[in-house]
C-alpha cells in the first residue's frame, strides 16, 4: 500500500486513511460509526482541529475496516503509515498486541537505518535520545535527534537562536536553544517548555565543548 509522504496536514491524512479503508463518503462513515459528516468535514478540511479523543475514535473505526493506523501518524505524520490487515487476523487482544509489536519493530528498524545513513554521510554527527521535557512540544522525551557537531566559536555563532545538541564542559549533553552573551566563549541555554520538570530553565554564561544544530529528528511510534 503506497502512502503519499506529502500529506502534511492531519486533515489530509485523515481523508486518505478513510478512503484507504474503503469508506468513500463522509456520510457513509457517519452512518456506520456515528461521527457526523459535518464534524468529519471540519477535521478533514482543517477548519476544526482533530482532538486526541476524536483521533482515537477514527483509529478504532479504521481498525474495524481492516486498516491499522497509529495515533502518531494520524496526528503528526510520524511513525508507520496505515497498513491493511485481514480482519480475521485480529481475533483477540493477544493477537492485536502482537501486531502492534511488529509495527514497533518495523519502526525501530527504520529509525536505525536512518540513523546509520545520517552517521555515514556526516563524520562529525552526534545522535542522542531526548531525555527530558525541556524542549517539548518540539522535542519530546524518547525522540531521536541528530546534528553536526561544531567546536569553534566562529562556527557556533551561525546557529545562535536555534535548538542544538550541546555538550557542556562537564560533558553533560542536553538540547537547548543557544544564545550569545556579552562574555567571550559563553552562551545562554534556554528551554522552550516553561513548565519543564528540569531546572534551571535557563543556564546563563555556560561554557560548552560543542554545539550541534539539530538536522535530523525522529519520533518513536505510538499507537
Amino acid at each position: 500500500m503506497l502512502i503519499d509522504k506529502n500529506l502534511t496536514s492531519t486533515g489530509e491524512r485523515l481523508r486518505r486513511a478513510r478512503i484507504l479503508a474503503g469508506i468513500s463518503t463522509r456520510r457513509a462513515f457517519e452512518e456506520k460509526y456515528h461521527i457526523s459528516a459535518n464534524t468529519l468535514q471540519g477535521w478533514e478540511q482543517g477548519k476544526n482541529p482533530l482532538s486526541k479523543k476524536g483521533a482515537k475514535r477514527i483509529i478504532e473505526a479504521l481498525k474495524r475496516e481492516g486498516l491499522m493506523c497509529s495515533l502518531e501518524w494520524l496526528m503528526h505524520g510520524q511513525g508507520v503509515p496505515p497498513r491493511a490487515f485481514e480482519k480475521a487476523e485480529v481475533v483477540n487482544e493477544a493477537d492485536l498486541e502482537n501486531l502492534l509489536s511488529q509495527m514497533h519493530l518495523q519502526e525501530e528498524q527504520a529509525i536505525y537505518q536512518e540513523l546509520q545513513t545520517f552517521k555515514t554521510h556526516n563524520p562529525h554527527a552526534i545522535i542522542i535520545t531526548v531525555s527530558d521535557d525541556g524542549m517539548t512540544p518540539f522535542f519530546k522525551p524518547g525522540d531521536y535527534v541528530g546534528g553536526i557537531r561544531f567546536t569553534k566559536s566562529d562556527d557556533i555563532q551561525h546557529y545562535l537562536g536555534e535548538p542544538c545538541i550541546i555538550e557542556l564542559e562537564d560533558h553533560t549533553i542536553l538540547i537547548r536553544h543557544l544564545y550569545a552573551t556579552p562574555y567571550e566563549d559563553t552562551y545562554t541555554l534556554s528551554c522552550t517548555n516553561l513548565n519543564a520538570k528540569q531546572t534551571p530553565l535557563v543556564i546563563p554564561n555556560a561554557k560548552i565543548i560543542s554545539a550541534a544544530p539539530i538536522l535530523w529528528h525522529r519520533r518513536r511510534l505510538k499507537v
